[in-house]
């Protein structure tokens, strides 16, 4: 059945989750243990990853830049922020203030194309999620570090509140097209049984 069908897919998608490894990576510094011990956490096993080579003889910074290697999301400070090349890298998160030459060399870590297909599609951008307001500080960044651009030209990234207007509206659009095809939004939104709703995303999708 359908709820079958998806309940595998799902699963599968559990799988690789499960599967990815994670890495802290941050510089070393003297005294770090007691620095970290104060603090209640134990950097000892984090740095010997760090250090480590694998049986191949390759260390962390190789492996990441391995797109078929399981490590694929790393915790970091400074390290690999900038200078650091990984064409493969496609989401970045930020928690930390930046802004300048520091900032537009960050962004550059995810806003790579490469050939390399996930999910037989090729990777045209990058995405940045922003937990801190870093995008306060980017139109002055472009200002100063973009080149070939003049005062004239549209800027490349657009305040939110504009992003937002174009969301609703595309909201709009969907709402009045499903109604159209008397596809009811709110019948999506009824009940509380996961596959049965997804069953019904799958009906809409057949009509659509």
């Amino acid at each position: 059945t359908g709820n079958e069908i998806e309940k595998r897919r799902l699963s599968q998608i559990v799988d690789y989750m499960r599967a990815v490894e994670m890495a802290v990576v941050i510089s070393e510094e003297a005294d770090e243990e007691k620095k970290f011990a104060d603090r209640g956490l134990d950097i000892k096993p984090h740095r010997a990853r760090i250090n480590k080579l694998d049986e191949h003889g390759h260390d962390i910074e190789y492996n990441f830049k391995d797109p078929e290697h399981p490590l694929q999301l790393v915790f970091v400070c400074a390290m690999w922020l900038t200078g650091f090349d990984a064409p493969t890298v496609s989401t970045l998160y930020l928690d930390k203030p930046m802004k300048g030459h520091t900032l537009m060399q960050t962004i550059a870590r995810a806003n790579r194309v490469t050939s390399w297909r996930i999910n037989d599609v090729e990777k045209k951008n990058g995405e940045i999620v922003d937990y801190y307001n870093v995008f306060r500080n980017m139109k002055l960044a472009l200002k100063d570090y973009a080149q070939g651009r003049n005062e004239e030209d549209e800027a490349p990234v657009r305040e939110k509140a504009e992003l937002f207007k174009l969301l609703d509206d595309a909201i709009e659009q969907g709402l009045a097209f499903c109604h159209e095809k008397e596809i009811s939004l709110r019948e999506v939104l009824a009940g509380n049984d996961v596959f049965e709703k997804l069953g019904r995303f799958n009906r809409f999708a057949d009509t659509l």
